[in-house]
């Protein structure tokens, strides 16, 4: 078969080619270096980019644990600005030594065991102080010829999905108190307003009997003088009585009614949430009770306080009940003592508002706080409700109120509020 004379190459030809591509793979041109190390360099930008897009933390350690790859995640979550200032550094440059000891031990054992972790939740503080929540999965790093060098770790940041779960459950809580609530109100309402309701009912009746032999009195009685007697015993004896009691129940009922209504209204009322400056709403508090203070006789020292996150009103009434209720139970001999004051603890203000007086009974220390109880009924008109109305408000803001106190040694009552967002928790729709 012919050739084509153009494609035809004499057989040195033919080596001389051969010998120059062997010779090029042998001793690359600077070209053809060039263009592998930016094939090398393309591929770790490539492999950089990945590593920064995913949003999960992702790195490498070596057999010292030392970081030797790391995307831009892990940096923000050790607080550093760059990778660089990541790598070749352990967890001991950037976690306590109880903590970066746990890690250590930790992929030290992977390393010597060849046994990877897989979703195991832990929570991680970081550089901004807010708890965060992984699910961390650490596995061996083998080379080529299998050998464990180091180890390959990344975590799913599930901080919202807990935060959730959280929220969930303290829903539920609320839920359940409220519930307990509700029980508690409906027996109360069923056992104290039935008492008012069968005293107005009954002597409505007695009234009703009195105006009947009233009637009959009159219709069989001649002598205007006797008439009158009858008459005045009649209004003496079982009318004015009779109203008396009604008038005291339907008292009553309009007291624990209305107790009902500010309660309801402590519970749903919207709140406008602001940081507030205690020491400022506390004195114009105090000024607004000068005259109960001058009255008993009652000196109020107050120290410096923090502030809290919350409503103006909401607060103002929280801590108007507080004052009140211990100049009102001041120990007046000799002069009536009140101390208020305050501190910073895990991201809460807790104030404690404290006195002198009486002191309260240990097993009447979580009575207190319900609705309608009142510690001492005949001494006390009020509605009952007060405390109760203090506690709902407090809950509202992710806080908490309680008293301590001895017999003969005074009370103290706690109020702890939000100072930081992150544990300003509202039940309501309320804004922030």
């Amino acid at each position: 078969m012919l050739q084509d004379k153009d494609n035809i190459k004499p057989p040195l030809l033919n080596n001389l080619i051969k010998s120059r591509k062997n010779t090029e793979q042998l001793h690359p041109s600077k070209n053809s270096r060039k263009q592998q190390n930016d094939s090398v360099e393309n591929k770790q930008n490539l492999l950089h980019i990945l590593l920064d897009t995913i949003p999960d933390p992702v790195y490498a350690k070596d057999t010292e644990c030392r970081f030797v790859a790391a995307n831009i995640t892990v940096a923000n979550l050790l607080g550093a600005k760059t990778i660089n200032e990541v790598i070749g550094k352990t967890d001991f440059d950037f976690f306590p030594k109880k903590l970066a000891q746990k890690y250590y031990a930790e992929e030290q054992e992977i390393i010597k065991t060849a046994k990877p972790i897989y979703s195991r939740e832990e929570s991680r503080v970081s550089s901004t102080g807010d708890v965060m929540w992984f699910l961390v999965t650490k596995v061996p790093w083998r080379d080529k010829n299998n050998k464990i060098i180091g180890i390959v770790g990344l975590a799913h940041d599930i901080t919202i999905r807990k935060q959730a779960k959280e929220k969930q459950i303290k829903l539920m809580e609320t839920l359940k108190e409220k519930n307990q609530e509700l029980e508690s109100i409906l027996h109360i309402a069923n056992h104290d307003l039935r008492t008012p309701l069968v005293n107005i009912a009954g002597f409505s009746g007695e009234l009703s009997k009195s105006f009947q032999d009233l009637q009959k009195t009159l219709e069989k009685v001649n002598d205007p003088w006797e008439l009158k007697k009858e008459i005045t015993e009649k209004l003496k004896e079982d009318f004015s009585d009779s109203l008396d009691l009604i008038s005291a129940g339907a008292t009553k009922m309009k007291l624990m009614l209305d107790g009902l209504s500010h309660l309801v209204k402590a519970g749903f009322s919207a709140a406008k949430i602001e940081r507030l400056n205690m020491n400022i709403l506390i004195d114009n508090l105090l000024k607004t009770i000068r005259f109960q203070i001058q009255q008993a006789q009652t000196e109020i020292v107050v120290e410096d306080l923090p502030d809290c996150l919350g409503d103006n009103s909401q607060i103002n009434h929280v801590f108007s009940n507080l004052l009140e209720n211990a100049v009102k139970h001041r120990n007046p001999s000799p002069t009536g003592k009140i101390r208020v004051s305050g501190r910073i603890n895990n991201g809460y203000s807790i104030y404690c508002i404290e006195d002198n007086g009486p002191g309260i009974e240990a097993g009447n220390l979580e009575d207190i706080f319900k609705v309608f109880y009142r510690l001492n009924p005949a001494k006390n008109d009020g509605e009952g409700v007060g405390l109760a109305i203090v506690r709902q408000i407090v809950n509202r803001y992710n806080g908490k109120v309680w008293a301590e106190s001895e017999i003969g040694r005074g009370s103290k009552f706690f109020v702890k509020l939000p100072n930081h967002k992150k544990n300003l928790d509202l039940i309501s729709n309320n804004t922030y």
